[in-house]
Order: C-alpha cells, then structure tokens, then sequence
C-alpha cells in the first residue's frame, strides 16, 4: 500500500523536476540573449542614424572615462582658440596728401617760393594676427609715390624775365619716394550682433626709407651766376609714425573690404622738411 502511494508521488516530483530545469535553462539563454542584443544596441547606438530610444540608451550608458576625455578635449580646444582667433591679410590702395617743401634759401633779387611735395600715390600690403573680436596686430608695407609742385618757382622767374626783357627758360622736374614697414596694433568696436560691421583704429610705428629728387636749371640771358641750378638727389632712413582709422564690413567668414584714412610722417634729408601725409585708401581683407 505504501509502495502503491509512494512511486505515483516520486515520478510527478521528478517530472515537474525536469519541467523546472527546463524553463529555468530557457529562461537563463533568453536573458543572455536578450543581453546581447542590449549591448549590441549600446554598440550601434554611437551610430547617428540609429533611433532615438536607443540613442538615448546609449548615452545613458556612456562611461564617466569618455565623457571626462571629451571634455578635457573640448577645454583645450577653447584655451587654443582664446590666444589666437585666427589670421588675416589684405591689400589696400589711395591717394595722399603731403604737406612740406624743399628749401633752397634765397637768391637775391629774386622772389620765388620753394617747391612742395605734391599729391602721391599709395599702395600697402598687410598680414595679422586676430586675438580677440576687438584686438589684432598686423605688419605693413607702405609705398608712397609722388612729385613735386615747383609751378610758383618757375612762374617767379618768368615773370622776372618777361619784365626785363630777358630771354631763357627755367626748367625744373622733382618726386620723391616712400617705403615703409610698420607694426600696427589693431583695435576693433563692432557695431553689429554678427560683428560684421566695425569701426578701428590703429596706431603703429616702423622704419621708412625716403627719396627726394629735385631738378631745377635756367639759363635767362644776362643773370649769370643768378641763373638757378640746383641738383639734389637725398634720401634718409629713420623712425616713422602713422595712425589710422576706418570702418569695415564682412561680406562672409573670409572676405571684406574697408575704408579708412591715416596719417604718416616720413623724415628726409637736411635741407627738406618731412613729408607729413594725409592719405586716404580702400582694400580687400581676406580671413584665413
């Protein structure tokens, strides 16, 4: 009787025994599997075509190593790009107005006024550097070309001859030259949210090398040694000024023009006064 009661009961556990084993192996392969797929949607998620729910598994996911390497590199790209913004040249071209005049003293009987420089061409190059939205600094070569108004010197001595009667001719032929290197510093005000309209100033000092050629030679019947002949050909190196200022507007990310005025002393030889010159010139601007 116990026997007849026992082996029904022994076999049902056993077969409930297997069931369990089963589903619980069944069970174990499907969380692995379910593991796997979990890590490889992590995986796919750093792809930027992948789903949003994903996705922000994934980033829910990322390791605090990671995320402190992106932003240790994030950092030291703003520390690079607070020294320098970047870097910028350009070209410009006008026209100045020089005031002085080369003195040659007096010749008695003779009234007449010394020559003066006259209006001059102008041409620069630069290349800078941008630091900040307001302050950059730049290198500069200036060129000057001009000549020399001796009208007044040539109608002194006509109108001495035609009063005297005297028969000649006065001829004369003068320009100087200017080359100029300067370190400018550069202060920006931008005057629009874009920052591509602004107004600047800039100062700067350099070292120039001047050229002054002067010619004048009569030969009026009768004045002899009075006859003017003068021959001068000098030139001086030396400290040079000059401050600018002027608007600018950006066209895109890479191109601009501008406007400006300046004002420059060139030093020259004894004998000349220096070329102190107004200018004006407009140029292209070019972002790198």
């Amino acid at each position: 009787m116990f026997r007849a009661i026992w082996q029904p009961n022994f076999w049902t556990m056993a077969k409930n025994a297997t069931i369990a084993f089963v589903v619980i192996l069944g069970f174990s392969q499907s969380a692995k599997a379910e593991d796997r797929k979990t890590y490889q949607a992590v995986r796919v998620s750093c792809n930027p075509f992948v789903s949003y729910d994903v996705d922000s598994q994934c980033n829910s996911n990322v390791s605090l190593e990671a995320e402190t390497d992106k932003i240790a590199q994030t950092r030291r790209g703003r520390r690079r790009k607070s020294k320098v913004q970047g870097y910028y040249g350009g070209f410009s071209l006008g026209v100045g107005f020089p005031s002085g005049e080369l003195e040659f003293g007096e010749i008695p009987g003779i009234e007449f006024s010394n020559p003066e420089y006259n209006t001059a061409f102008l041409g620069s190059l630069f290349g800078g550097i941008k630091f900040t939205k307001s302050l950059s600094a730049d290198l500069e070569f200036l060129l000057g070309l001009g000549g020399v108004d001796s009208d007044s010197l040539e109608d002194s001595f006509n109108e001495l001859a035609t009063v005297g009667g005297i028969e000649g001719s006065l001829e004369t032929d003068g320009d100087f030259s200017a080359f100029a290197l300067y370190v400018n510093p550069r202060f920006e005000l931008p005057l629009s949210q874009k920052g591509n309209f602004s107004l600047y100033v800039s100062p700067g000092i350099g070292i120039s090398q001047t050229n002054v050629n002067f010619e004048a030679v009569s030969d009026f019947d009768g004045l002899g040694d009075q006859n003017l002949n003068v021959n001068q050909d000098a030139s001086s190196t030396g400290i040079t000024f000059q401050v600018k200022g002027g608007a600018s507007i950006a066209f895109s990310d890479t191109l601009g023009v501008f406007a400006q005025v300046r004002y420059t002393t060139l030093p020259t030889d004894d004998g000349f006064d220096s070329i102190n010159l107004f200018g004006a010139d407009a140029g292209l601007k070019f972002n790198f």
